[in-house]
């Protein structure tokens, strides 16, 4: 006789190779109040900052060109004054996480995209920034930025993770990682 539950259990243990990608952290803009990181992943030739400026530094369209240069602006006002929680837009991906956008102090936008940038607020003086795309109205219509908001949490949850086995330290501005530390996400 056929054995129906066993065949169900064992397609259901069944582990697929996962994707996991290793990542690293970069400094990009250390200063006395602030440390702004930025992440690599192994298999890419540039961090996920670099990209997003590549994206959008020439941007032909004028709104989004100015919404880059805010950006920027605000990238330069956290490096002078800190990572406060106030300077961001909160609640950017899931509840249990420090995903924010760097806001922009604009009016809405009916048909038009505005531009969003991605970071982890770590503490008031440490900001991971990641990467960003264009939005219309909720950020589940861009499968971009539901990546980009993921890749941030789940670099949170590593960085915690490291954090509570005394293998990556948060001193002050700094992100300090042991050398044996790989970031996998």
């Amino acid at each position: 006789m056929y054995n129906f539950r066993k065949m169900v259990l064992s397609l259901h243990s069944h582990s697929y190779p996962s994707m996991k990608r290793i990542v690293e952290i970069k400094g990009l803009l250390i200063t006395d109040a602030a440390g702004i990181y930025t992440f690599q992943f192994a298999d890419k030739s540039q961090t996920e900052f670099t990209e997003f400026m590549l994206k959008f530094k020439n941007s032909s369209d004028p709104l989004i060109q100015d919404d880059f240069q805010r950006i920027i602006a605000m990238i330069q006002k956290i490096s002078e004054n800190g990572a406060y929680e106030r300077l961001f837009r909160t609640n950017e991906s899931k509840m249990k996480d420090n995903v924010v956008a760097i806001p922009l102090d604009i009016k809405y936008r009916k048909n038009h995209d505005t531009l969003r940038l991605y970071c982890v607020r770590l503490s008031d003086r440490i900001l991971i920034i990641g990467n960003g795309d264009t939005k219309r109205g909720s950020y589940n219509n861009n499968p971009n930025i539901i990546q980009y908001t993921n890749d941030l949490a789940s670099i949170e949850r590593a960085i915690n993770y490291y954090i509570r086995k005394n293998q990556i330290r948060l001193d002050l501005n700094k992100i300090i990682i042991d050398n044996s530390v790989k970031i996998t996400i």
